[in-house]
């Protein structure tokens, strides 16, 4: 398909106009593939092998080697009314609050079937999985309290996100559809596992003891990484660059020589900044 006849993904709306459009149609359209499209043959067979003119822009496949369409998947518990007011609600707080805040959610069960994390200065725990609760919603607020004196918060999700609340969650509860979701300044992200005998294998490795109060020499050295690289870019380069710098961690960091299984997600939302209308995968 060319470019000037491509259309959203609510299928109605084109190049031609974007204005009526509640998608970020920028931002979907920035995971799509473009290649030459020639003589509008697309370039197979016996036809014209095409110019830059004339691109087609085709969608990849957005699926893991087990064959979920988390954007799809993302999008079904995104509607859900609990999760949507609660990424709601923490967005509208983001400024306001000093402390982080986090809940867990059965996607499947009544309304408040919730359970209540651990809120602290700078980070929030969950002591108790489950195995219904897989949706983890967390808040990264603009700003904490050092002693008396407010500094801005780390806006990009932590190494906690990565470890404790999507691989050693996944580990509980065998669930494929596992989602860690963080509300920042920056943005709302999601984490999935997209490879679970990596991301099993990743957690193993580096917590073999399955303790939350021990701590092993891979996982620290993970966490090392995840410093040098994600909170050096923010101090000695800026939120935009730490964000980048979080998403090649999450795409290329390896343990024992395999990536850990996992894709981050970002969520566009409609013009009223109410309703997620796509995840775009980073």
């Amino acid at each position: 398909m060319c470019k000037d006849n491509l259309v959203c993904p609510s299928g109605l709306h084109g190049i031609g106009n974007l204005e009526e459009c509640t998608y970020d149609f920028l931002a979907w359209i920035s995971v799509l593939e473009v290649i030459p499209c020639g003589d509008g043959s697309g370039g197979g067979g016996g036809g014209n092998p095409g110019n830059d003119d004339n691109p087609v822009i085709t969608i990849p496949n957005l699926e893991d080697v087990e064959g979920i369409n988390h954007v799809k998947e993302l999008l079904k518990l995104s509607s859900k009314l609990l999760i949507k007011q609660k990424i709601n609600n923490y967005r509208a707080k983001l400024a306001t609050q000093t402390k982080e805040e986090g809940i867990m959610i059965n996607p499947n069960g009544p309304l408040n079937d919730t359970i209540g994390g651990v809120s602290r200065k700078t980070d929030t725990r969950f002591y108790d999985f489950t195995l219904q609760h897989t949706v983890n919603i967390n808040m990264h607020q603009n700003l904490y309290y050092v002693g008396t004196t407010l500094k801005p918060t780390n806006p990009i999700p932590s190494d906690t996100d990565v470890i404790s609340l999507s691989l050693a969650a996944y580990r509980f509860n065998n669930n494929p559809n596992n989602t860690s979701i963080i509300v920042t300044r920056l943005g709302t992200f999601a984490i999935r596992i997209t490879d679970t005998a990596k991301a099993l294998a990743a957690i193993n490795t580096m917590d073999p003891d399955n303790n939350p109060d021990t701590k092993s020499e891979l996982q620290q050295q993970f966490e090392d990484k995840y410093d040098k690289t994600v909170l050096k870019a923010l101090e000695q380069e800026g939120e935009a660059a730490a964000l980048q710098a979080f998403i090649n961690f999450i795409n290329t960091n390896t343990v024992n020589g395999e990536n850990m299984g996992l894709s981050i997600y970002q969520a566009t939302f409609n013009s009223s900044g109410t309703t997620i209308t796509n995840w775009v995968k980073l």
